[in-house]
């Protein structure tokens, strides 16, 4: 990709004032300005009027705050809205080249209208962006449309190509839900706290505690008193508690002894883990299999039900399942936030994703929301994906088709 100048921030400003309108930008721009914050929110708070603006609106006014800040100093000082405008901005220029088509895939008008009406619904506004992103990659190689919602039968678009039409269906995951956010305070003050024991003890352990359901205040109190108890004793096996908790000790290495950081994959088991903390020592910088470390520690965490950002997946491939045509190829894309999974989490993702294939899903593919990095005057927007392919479907797709997302084209990079 070539280096970003401050025309491209221009132009992609253009696009957006076309798509949305100089007018509505405009007020959203006001209903963003007119929404101060109460300096004393424990007094009248009821008699303050709510007002509610565009999500966009906030990026809108950074980045035109940003731009003109450019044109100021006559370079470029990229920032995360600036970029996220621009990036914005390519996706509407490739509107010209995707049409809008009916369920049966005949045109029926350009997208323009329909996606304008949705993006701008807040509500829609997360999600249409998804489409946009999808749509406007494969518009590139392909006859990219999108699919007028008629039914709950109804993909999100169609790529046509030859005599073949291939159905995909967008979907975009919300951040941590309260429950997964509930368990991860209890599984970070567990580990802090039971590292820290370790470390002031000079002990090294696997330590595995395994709950039967989620942990509750009471449980998790209970939990670390209960392995700081064994930990004291340096006891070694499989301790169960009545408050329906386990833990699993084993002493992994003496005070001070020097290992090869490999010596952890003695450790890994194919049972999965909803949270692990590894800790150690070591002088070196930079870690590898060969690496010298002492006094390693490990403590894994888990619930008999899996974490919900592994549930909510397989629930979204159930949901989406039901918008696409048995009689067409479909792929499923599904936009995670990468902040809120573990490593471990996409092998499980993986086996329980092919557990509910079915003959119309050809693969699902796992993008991770945008990696953001900004450094001044350079600004890098990568996307990442994992390609999960269904190698018993009945439905073939076209043997010219290539799934963006692949190692083999732009989207994986």
């Amino acid at each position: 990709m070539r280096n970003l100048e401050v025309n491209d921030i221009v132009e992609s400003v253009k696009e957006i004032q076309i798509f949305l309108g100089t007018e509505w930008l405009s007020d959203e721009l006001k209903k963003l300005n007119s929404q101060k914050p109460n300096k004393n929110p424990r007094k009248h708070n009821f008699l303050r009027k709510k007002i509610t603006y565009h999500p966009f609106a906030l990026t809108w006014k950074n980045a035109l705050k940003q731009l003109d800040l450019c044109l100021e100093k006559k370079r470029l000082i990229v920032s995360h809205d600036l970029l996220q405008v621009v990036v914005l901005g390519s996706y509407f220029s490739r509107l010209k080249f995707i049409k809008l088509v009916n369920s049966e895939g005949e045109m029926v008008g350009t997208s323009i209208q329909e996606l304008k009406k949705r993006f701008k619904n807040p509500d829609e506004y997360d999600n249409v962006k998804y489409e946009l992103q999808i749509a406007s990659v494969y518009s590139f190689n392909y006859n990219t449309n999108f699919v007028k919602t008629a039914s709950k039968k109804t993909p999100d678009l169609y790529i046509k190509l030859d005599n073949s039409m291939i159905q995909i269906e967008c979907k975009k995951k919300e951040d941590m839900s309260k429950r997964d956010k509930t368990n991860k305070l209890h599984w970070d003050e567990l580990a802090i706290k039971t590292l820290n024991f370790m470390t002031e003890s000079d002990i090294n352990y696997l330590s595995i505690i395994r709950f039967e359901k989620d942990p509750s205040d009471v449980s998790a109190k209970k939990c670390l008193s209960y392995t700081i108890d064994l930990l004291k004793e340096q006891k070694e096996g499989v301790f169960k508690h009545k408050l329906g908790f386990s833990v699993e000790l084993k002493k992994i290495a003496e005070n001070d002894e020097i290992l090869t950081s490999s010596f952890t994959e003695d450790f890994k088991r194919e049972e999965y883990f909803e949270s692990e903390y590894v800790s150690f020592q070591s002088n070196e910088e930079g870690i590898s299999k060969n690496s010298l470390i002492k006094n390693p520690k490990i403590i894994c965490f888990k619930s008999k039900e899996l974490p919900d950002r592994v549930n909510s997946v397989i629930r979204t491939i159930r949901k989406a399942k039901k918008q696409l045509r048995s009689d067409l190829p479909g792929i499923i894309y599904i936009e995670i936030n990468p902040n809120n999974f573990q490593p471990q989490d996409f092998d499980i993702l993986e086996r329980k994703i092919k557990e509910h294939f079915s003959d119309s899903i050809n693969a699902v593919v796992l993008t991770k929301a945008p990696d953001i990095k900004i450094n001044d005057e350079f600004g890098q927007y990568t996307h990442k994906s994992q390609v999960i392919l269904n190698e018993k479907c009945k439905l073939t797709l076209p043997e010219k088709f290539e799934i963006i997302g692949t190692s083999k084209n732009k989207a994986s990079n």
